[in-house]
């Protein structure tokens, strides 16, 4: 599991909680892993969303 948590200092939360993204890569079984998703959590994560990316 990684976990990609907003700056709070840049992004206070908001009273009901910071967006958060589940992200959940796919392939068959065969292919694929969750440093897929580190661009797109890094991403999120400079703009207020709270992301999780399983494996």
């Amino acid at each position: 599991l990684d976990v990609y948590s907003p700056d709070i200092a840049a992004h206070p939360p908001p009273p009901d909680g910071f967006p958060t993204v589940l992200f959940v890569c796919g392939g068959a079984w065969m292919i694929g892993y969750r440093m897929w998703a580190f661009l797109f959590g890094w991403v999120l994560q400079r703009n207020g969303v709270f992301c999780l990316a399983i494996d």
